[in-house]
């Protein structure tokens, strides 16, 4: 994993590998730790089936087509209310409906009626969710303002295209400030919702298939008025390679600490779908303890376990941020992997 810096690389990318994929990752929780919502645009969807068997087909009979990412596209967006779903959809989509509009201001990815708007000058994004359905029950709008409060990731950072390197993450808006609104029917009752509080932002892409060197991908990221954390690591199947590490901490959205190297733990067990569970992430370096209790499981499906969490930050023996709910992640590629 190559971990991107550049702003000039929040676009999307024309890739061809076997089983390319590219996302983006807004997700928000409210002031009041009442809502929390996820979104994903997804084309290459890497967390689907058919895809991957596909991909998988071509990689061990070359003379097949390849699969392209084009035909996989999809939109997960999921409401939680307490922990709770109240609202959830995976949905995919013909490539028609798949749509990039960009110019010097702003870039605009749409599939179907969703879309969002990345404002360039502003650094601020717009996400605009708009499901209609004939049935009554499960027709949903909102709408939601990213203001970005970090640091803006270095401009002059030119991404190296020599690099061996086929996945890169570009945590492009780490610290936000989140307002909008959602509409959504309970029982063919209309439920309508302002909605304040912190959020996160990040774009994920890749020229091969993720399954076929990652087999878990931990992340996580709390956002408070004062610090900020978020972090990821990647271990591979290859164990001669050394996993992949990332925990940067902001004060007041600055980068205070930014570290490659650190002592990362976990105490996990098996859920029902064998997802490896990771019921609390410990992370430390000199000074820094950093620990992430997965309390409530939002998801648990084929492949990923998604959790709200509590966190605890200690700087230097100071307790600077305790019991502050955020939003992890585990992507257990493995499933994908075994009937190679």
């Amino acid at each position: 994993m190559q971990i991107v810096k550049n702003l000039k690389e929040n676009t999307s990318h024309k890739l061809k590998g076997a089983g390319a994929y590219e996302w983006w990752h807004f997700d928000c929780i409210d002031e009041d730790n009442e809502y929390s919502f996820v979104a994903k645009f997804l084309t290459g969807n890497p967390f689907s089936n058919k895809y991957q068997a596909n991909v998988k087909e071509h990689l061990n009979f070359p003379e097949l087509k390849r699969p392209e990412m084009i035909d996989y596209t999809s939109l997960s967006f999921s409401l939680y209310l307490k922990g709770r779903i109240v609202y959830s959809i995976n949905y995919d989509y013909e490539r028609n409906y798949f749509k990039v509009e960009s110019n010097n201001l702003e870039e605009k990815i749409s599939l179907e009626k969703n879309f969002f708007i990345f404002k360039k000058m502003e650094n601020t994004y717009f996400l605009n969710i708009n499901l209609s359905s004939i049935d009554l029950d499960k027709k949903f709008k909102a709408e939601f303002t990213f203001t970005v409060k970090n640091e803006n990731p270095c401009q002059d950072e030119i991404l190296n295209n020599t690099t061996e390197e086929k996945h890169f993450w570009l945590p492009a808006a780490t610290v936000c400030e989140v307002t909008g609104k959602f509409k959504f029917y309970i029982n063919f009752k209309r439920m309508k919702t302002e909605f304040n509080g912190f959020g996160y932002f990040d774009h994920h892409w890749g020229d091969e298939a993720l399954f076929i060197n990652i087999q878990n991908l931990y992340w996580g990221r709390v956002v408070s008025n004062e610090y900020s954390v978020m972090y990821c690591y990647i271990d591979y199947f290859d164990k001669d390679k050394k996993p992949f590490k990332k925990l940067v901490i902001y004060k007041d959205g600055k980068v205070e600490t930014d570290l490659d190297e650190f002592n990362f733990d976990t105490k996990s067990k098996m859920s029902f779908s064998s997802l490896n569970i990771n019921k609390e992430i410990a992370i430390s370096s000199k000074d820094i303890k950093l620990v992430c209790r997965n309390k409530t499981k939002l998801e648990d499906d084929y492949s990923i376990g998604r959790y709200l969490s509590d966190f605890d930050l200690e700087l230097k023996g100071k307790n600077v941020l305790k019991n502050i709910q955020g939003i992890s992640e585990n992507l257990s590629l493995k499933k994908f992997k075994k009937d190679d």
